[in-house]
């Protein structure tokens, strides 16, 4: 834990003062530089290092994330000191080699005994600092109206110094992440075809309604339990409706999830990666019953054609005796997708080479079942400019 010249300058007062002392609950980020503050915050695991032992851990930290930060709350860390030790930045040992780390700095261009000293100073405070703090305390449980009735697990720590990092994202990973609950609100957001990118921004908000929170382990572990979940056949992903992710027929675990781990993408690409149910997801094998689309650009320039071997010949043969042979038009070319949703059925047209300028023909839209509201909802869909055929069953009671 190397601390800066500017947080100890910042926090260890060269006049006497200690601005430090009670600025981590009133005012925790005016001695933090500007790319460090929260608007600043990036995927980075954050790890909060709380300067004295909090007389009443939850009312402390949850105070500290309700006043303090406005989202992301539960994705902080906080590192705790030991039991009895004194407050940071009254410890008359520690702001007495802070000072003189903070003069060494100073005055080494002077002189290289004083960069000598700076580098003596700073491992006998190194020293000091990476044996207070022995636990660390993330949130389990929210509650915004009484912050105080928060919860925490709170967990000792063997690691010191730059090993402590990765002893929380271990104890994390191992203790208290509960894969079952993980998979739960995974299936729940697949249910809602929600995106992977509003998955990843609920888990870092703590759960409303007493629920447990689910433990952030960042954004790369969570997007790989994602695609293990996937690779397990739960759940199926759609890749910005290009690609879809989904566990082939007699593939084994392991294989799919090589296929699939480096599929994700991050940032906006996220929130254009969508959830489904793995049945959801258009195949290219077999068909099948319910709702479809067919796509037939028609061979004969008139409805009284037919087709016959895939010519068009007219119904009744023209005057003049013979059978006379219409010049070749447009290669039909039938396509169809089986039942599945608005968002796949873009995909596949996309997969079928169709794009905004493609001349399409006979275009049937079947619908197996739906509401008034639904069916109101679609025709509204409809784009202006263009004839309908509408025809259907109603139930009459």
């Amino acid at each position: 834990m190397v601390a800066t010249n500017n947080w100890l300058r910042n926090n260890f007062g060269l006049d006497g003062t200690n601005p430090g002392a009670q600025a981590w609950l009133t005012d925790p980020w005016s001695g933090v530089e500007e790319g460090e503050r929260p608007d600043q915050w990036d995927d980075r695991l954050l790890l909060v290092v709380v300067p004295e032992e909090p007389d009443k851990l939850a009312a402390r930290l949850g105070g500290w994330l309700k006043e303090h930060l406005q989202k992301r709350r539960n994705t902080i860390r906080f590192l705790l000191p030991r039991n009895g030790a004194p407050n940071l930045y009254l410890d008359r040992d520690l702001i007495v080699l802070a000072r003189a780390v903070l003069k060494a700095e100073e005055w080494k261009a002077q002189s290289a005994e004083y960069g000598r000293l700076l580098t003596r100073f700073q491992g006998e405070l190194r020293g000091l600092l990476k044996d207070r703090f022995d636990r660390f305390a993330v949130l389990k449980t929210w509650n915004f109206a009484d912050p105080a009735q928060c919860l925490f697990h709170v967990e000792g720590l063997k690691a010191r110094g730059s090993q402590v990092p990765d002893a929380i994202d271990r104890s994390l990973r191992e203790d208290l992440f509960v894969p079952e609950d993980f998979e739960a609100l995974v299936l729940m957001a697949t249910s809602q075809n929600d995106s992977v990118g509003k998955l990843l921004r609920e888990i870092q908000e703590p759960r409303p309604n007493g629920e447990d929170c689910i433990p952030w382990l960042g954004e790369t572990a969570i997007k790989e339990k994602v695609v293990r979940l996937c690779a397990k056949g739960k759940i199926a992903i759609s890749l910005r409706g290009t690609e879809y992710l989904q566990t082939s027929s007699g593939e084994d675990e392991e294989s799919a999830w090589r296929r699939m781990r480096a599929k994700l993408g991050t940032g906006k690409h996220l929130d254009e990666t969508t959830l489904f149910l793995p049945q959801a997801i258009p195949t290219t094998a077999g068909g099948a019953t319910g709702s479809s689309v067919i796509l037939t650009p028609p061979l004969g320039p008139t409805p009284a054609s037919a087709g016959v071997g895939g010519v068009a010949v007219p119904s009744s043969p023209p005057a003049g005796g013979g059978v006379h042979m219409p010049a070749a038009g447009p290669v039909e070319a039938p396509l169809s997708a089986p039942t599945t949703s608005a968002v796949n059925l873009i995909g596949q047209v996309e997969k079928w080479g169709i794009s905004p300028a493609t001349p399409v023909r006979d275009v049937t839209l079947r619908v197996t079942s739906a509401t008034g509201a639904q069916l109101q909802k679609l025709l509204r869909s409809l784009p202006d400019g263009l004839l309908y055929d509408l025809s259907l069953k109603k139930d009459v009671e």
